[in-house]
């Protein structure tokens, strides 16, 4: 996992965001806790980056609803604003 993870964030900040996608996929897959936010949160990262913002929305939503603002602390705020809109406007 934690391998994936250096991975993921390299890509991400080489912004090339379907390399990092790649990656927090494989992250994903290795997650063992209910509580481990991380992998959507990074997913929702990646697919907002791309433009791709419904997918956004779903993974942030999964990360959000497992641990509310903290699944996007260590994110820039614009992640969470993003969420937080959305949510709203879907209600």
């Amino acid at each position: 996992m934690w391998l994936s993870y250096s991975f993921y964030d390299a890509y991400l900040s080489l912004k090339d965001y379907k390399k990092a996608e790649f990656w927090a996929h494989n992250r994903l897959k290795a997650v063992s806790s209910d509580i481990d936010t991380g992998p959507y949160t990074d997913l929702g990262v990646v697919n907002y980056e791309l433009g791709q913002y419904d997918k956004a929305y779903e993974y942030f939503d999964i990360a959000y609803q497992g641990g509310q603002a903290r699944a996007f602390k260590e994110r820039p705020k614009k992640y969470l604003d993003f969420y937080l809109k959305e949510a709203k406007n879907k209600k």
